[in-house]
């Protein structure tokens, strides 16, 4: 009997020194309007989560809602239909087992639902979501994602976050997805553990 290895995932930091660049949410077509979270959304969130094959049964969604940082649920709704079609958060997550820095915060749980994807959706809710962890003063805000993940990762980078080295193998997985993306390869511009750290 063979134990698989467990891949660790893959994650991006927000450079200290674009903390104060002003980041602008993009302005959506029409049809589209961009939202906090209203009661009742629960239904929606759990629609789009299942999109990822996450956990969407009540006490999942609530301990996720708990880490949800005021007014820091993003939706993109569609006007003619109702239908919450992307999300993003900005969460509250000081600490990881390769993460433990005061104050932390999280840009995640980016989902936008197949049929919309491909619009400018998934960037204009996660742009949204980095917004409002900078204006409630997160220094140390981090993604953390897949390597498969090629779209979401692509968002990220577009947004300026930039990938955290922390373990052996992260530059060669880096490099492919670079590769997959045609970004540009810069090991040595990025993050290492212990090199970026506000308390």
């Amino acid at each position: 009997m063979t134990t698989e290895k467990r891949i660790r995932p893959l994650f991006l930091v927000f450079p200290h020194n674009r903390l104060k660049t002003p980041l602008q949410v993009p302005r959506l077509s029409d049809e589209y309007q961009l939202r906090t979270y209203q009661k009742g959304d629960e239904v929606s969130l759990a629609k789009l989560l299942a999109y990822e094959g996450w956990k969407n049964d009540e006490e999942h969604i609530n301990e996720f809602l708990d880490h949800v940082i005021p007014e820091g649920l993003f939706f993109v709704v569609h006007k003619d239909t109702g239908e919450v079609i992307s999300t993003a958060s900005a969460l509250h997550h000081p600490s990881s087992p390769h993460w433990h820095f005061p104050f932390g915060g999280d840009m995640g749980y980016v989902i936008t639902s197949p049929e919309h994807r491909g619009k400018g959706m998934g960037y204009a809710v996660s742009v949204a979501a980095t917004v409002r962890l900078l204006q409630a003063g997160y220094k140390n805000i981090r993604v953390v994602t897949k390597d498969h993940r090629l779209s979401a990762i692509k968002i990220y980078l577009k947004i300026g976050f930039v990938p955290f080295l922390y373990t052996e193998d992260s530059e060669d997985r880096w490099s492919k997805i670079c590769r997959n993306l045609n970004w540009s390869f810069t090991p040595k511009e990025w993050i290492k553990p212990d090199k970026q750290r506000a308390d």
